[in-house]
């Protein structure tokens, strides 16, 4: 009885065994591939699957790719509108600059000069698709900020975007970023030493300033806190102190009460004001009628206690920020060595000037500028306002002073230029790239064709043969199980 469960057991592996090549030989035939499944071939099939993943990645690199491409020619449209205004920009400061213009057609050219830095502002904030091209990561954030005066004409364009930008594979081993970082295309980066021009005396200090382009430096009047008796914090309201009516010098007596704050009293015989240290400025008024000072408490020191005297003397301030805030100069006089590097802050934008005021000899206007920085927004802000006479200067040092911008606007062109170079060079380079990832691709497919594709012939071949064997599997068997022992009689 064993022998017999024996060959059944051997008769129905066999056929079985059989049918499966069978099945699988044709599931091949049908779909003209040999790897039907992982188990047919486990290394092939491994290869195969990171084949696909490689022809995958291809697939993001070229819609990468593509995104970058669009992204960079938008921008590069905007840079070439940017430079052509820039030419307009150049021609008409030659005619403002010549001496040939009255001042009504300087008023014509700077109107002009207006309406061609509305559209480089415009161009600066380019979207596509919801995306800024020149605020790098930052694309929902709009690059370029305005402020403007009463009649709407653009006084500042502060850059806010991020100042790194937003790479993207685009193949293996290679990024490329299709918005830019605005500051970078621009603005220069090669920062000179401050150049002064004008009538205040004032000239550049020994510090490294900060600013960037062109500041208008306006000397007026404003109270000096003497940094000799003042170690208490207390100091002038910066963008008040140019509204202080005080007229000589003055004691201000501060009585501290630690972190409870204290109170403000100036000269002897006024009434003192309280205050907590939490305040932007406290109004302190003098003995005489309409007399008063603002004065800042946010850095007064809590650690004190008792009465403190500072000496105030009304005196000179410096500003850039078209007199938003003043610094006033510290030190009496006004020719003593400790007024050789005065810092002069914007108070919109915390950017220090360093001036050295010893020779500051009254109320005025100086152009400073900053080579190495200039960019076309603050340039065309500043021709137009040279040549509508903003500041009511001599027609003579007007005109000096336009013959000096066309410095800045050529740097600022010559910066927009170079960055157009580098998209040029990097559009070449993405349609070599672009080629490339294609042959890759084909490359590729031909291998995972290789590892997949099944030989027809072959398997016909194999199949005929596994077939034949099948069916003598099943007559073999068939002849054992009908046999009795009459076969043997």
């Amino acid at each position: 009885m064993t022998t017999w469960n024996n060959i059944y057991t051997n008769a129905t592996y066999a056929i079985t065994n059989q049918l499966q090549i069978i099945t699988r030989l044709q599931e091949q035939l049908s779909t003209g591939s040999r790897l039907i499944r992982p188990s047919d071939n486990p290394p092939d099939a491994n290869a195969v699957m990171s084949v696909g993943s490689e022809i995958s990645d291809i697939g993001t690199y070229k819609k990468n790719l593509g995104t970058v491409r669009t992204e960079v020619e938008s921008a590069a449209s905007a840079l070439q509108s940017m430079s052509n205004l820039t030419i307009r920009s150049k021609q008409l400061l030659m005619q403002g600059s010549s001496g040939t213009y009255n001042q009504q057609n300087m008023v014509g050219i700077g109107n002009e000069i207006d309406q061609l830095l509305n559209q480089a502002v415009s161009l600066g904030n380019q979207q596509l698709l919801d995306r800024y091209l020149f605020s790098g990561q930052t694309v929902k954030v709009e690059p370029y900020q305005t402020m403007e005066d009463a009649q709407g004409r653009i006084t500042r364009a502060t850059y806010s975007g991020s100042l790194s930008d937003m790479p993207a594979p685009v193949g293996p081993g290679i990024s490329y970023s299709g918005v830019a970082v605005g500051q970078k295309v621009f603005q220069g980066s090669d920062r000179q030493d401050p150049v002064f021009r004008g009538n205040t005396g004032a000239a550049a200090g020994t510090g490294t300033s900060s600013i960037e382009g062109y500041a208008w430096l306006s000397a007026g009047s404003a109270t000096a806190y003497d940094s000799g008796t003042n170690t208490t914090g207390i100091v002038g309201s910066r963008q008040f102190t140019a509204g202080d009516t005080l007229t000589g010098t003055h004691t201000l007596t501060l009585v501290a009460a630690g972190t409870n704050g204290g109170t403000l009293q100036l000269d002897v015989g006024t009434a003192a004001v309280a205050f907590s240290g939490t305040e932007s400025y406290v109004q302190v008024f003098g003995s005489s009628a309409g007399q008063y000072v603002y004065v800042d408490v946010r850095g007064y020191n809590t650690t004190l206690a008792g009465a403190y005297s500072i000496d105030l003397q009304r005196t000179l301030g410096l500003s850039i920020d078209e007199g938003y805030t003043y610094t006033a100069i510290p030190e009496w006089p006004i020719s003593d060595p400790g007024n050789a590097n005065v810092a002069v802050e914007d108070g919109y934008t915390g950017k220090i000037l360093y001036v050295d005021a010893r020779n500051v000899t009254g109320e005025g206007i100086t152009e400073v500028s900053v080579s190495g920085t200039h960019n076309i927004f603050e340039t065309l802000i500043h021709i137009r306002d040279l040549m509508l006479n903003k500041y009511d200067m001599p027609e003579a040092q007007q005109k000096e002073l336009l013959g000096w911008a066309m410095d800045a606007l050529n740097e600022a062109q010559q910066t927009m230029t170079d960055y157009m170079t580098i998209q040029g060079g990097q559009i070449q380079a993405m349609d070599t790239l672009d080629g490339r990832l294609d042959e890759l691709k084909i490359n590729y497919q031909s291998d995972q064709d290789k590892l997949e594709s099944a030989d027809i012939s072959l398997l016909a071949a194999d199949l005929a043969r596994s077939q034949t064997l099948y069916q003598m599997t099943l007559a073999a068997t068939a002849k054992l199980v009908s046999m009795s022992l009459l076969d043997y009689l």
